[in-house]
């Protein structure tokens, strides 16, 4: 992290610079490194994402700039709430306006491609951070001993939504 960066951000929020340095130092330093780098990392994320605008700024920013595209809200009690992808294509957009020209591939209407994939990262993160943590730290585990047939390269269902190859030196690396 280059040092303006890190002094900028801690004059917005220090704990984030921490999580930042301890990300890079459990590369650095730890047995596990990718594995808990990544989760400070979404942590940020996370954090950055929420703390950027409320919920009514958001549904506010959807109602102004993309009132017919589906998939941006949800409703609870009663209440209709922007989702991440509407806090996210807040966010990559800065709460600024979304319309732009139409041309022959694309119709100027919704969120821009570039705009859209941007948004949809932070929903892959999450949804890849079980199967990064590992074993422990809300990843995939085995549901008992290892089966005389299956190879530390084999295809491991642990949970109904846990389904990856494990690589790595045994079985509950």
């Amino acid at each position: 992290m280059v040092e303006s960066s890190a002094e900028r951000l801690e004059r917005e929020n220090s704990q984030l610079v921490r999580k930042i340095r301890g990300a890079k130092d459990a590369l650095t330093h730890s047995e596990d490194g990718i594995s808990q780098a990544a989760n400070l990392l979404i942590e940020v994320i996370d954090r950055i994402m929420r703390e950027a605008f409320t919920k009514e700024d958001v549904m506010a920013w959807v109602e102004a700039n993309l009132p017919d595209e589906p998939g941006l809200t949800f409703e609870k009690d009663d209440t209709v709430l922007p989702n991440k992808r509407a806090e996210a294509l807040c966010f990559v957009y800065r709460r600024g306006p979304t319309a732009r020209e139409a041309n022959e591939y694309d119709s100027g209407q919704g969120p821009s491609l570039i705009h859209d994939v941007l948004a949809v990262l932070p929903r892959v993160i999450v949804a890849t951070r079980a199967p990064v943590a590992g074993p422990g730290r809300g990843g995939c585990r085995p549901a008992g001993p290892r089966p005389a047939w299956t190879s530390h390269r084999s295809v491991t269902v642990t949970r109904a939504r846990c389904l990856r190859p494990r690589y790595g030196a045994g079985w509950g690396y």
